[in-house]
């Protein structure tokens, strides 16, 4: 039997988990721009500081998506208790992007104008 003790646990648990993954994805990014400038003069050292610069920022970002998700799912506990785990997106978090719905007039899949 499930309680909103354990609806709780497991928001807390995916929680970490995502800000675990967060911060070793903006991690292996900030390497991997330290890498390529590293051996790139003063030019190399100016593109690598402004792109550690959008990197920040969109750590920043992303963090700030997490936060509002796991405040979501935390009024979603409180507000559902153990049945806010029947949600679908209860403690999930994806890291975005837009999908594009293909219709009639795609070419690349058929569609009606060839």
């Amino acid at each position: 039997m499930t309680t909103s003790k354990v609806a709780s646990d497991i928001q807390r648990e995916a929680a970490a988990s995502a800000v675990t993954r967060l911060n070793k994805k903006f991690a292996s990014l900030e390497a991997g721009i330290i890498k390529r400038y590293s051996d790139a003069g003063t030019s190399g050292k100016e593109q690598s500081r402004k792109e550690l610069a959008a990197l920040k920022i969109e750590k920043k970002e992303a963090m700030e998506k997490l936060r509002k998700k796991q405040a979501d799912n935390i009024r979603s506990v409180k507000r559902f208790g153990k049945d806010a785990m029947r949600g679908r997106t209860f403690a999930q978090f994806s890291e975005g992007g837009m999908t594009k719905k293909l219709g009639n007039n795609d070419m690349r899949k058929g569609g009606m104008f060839k």
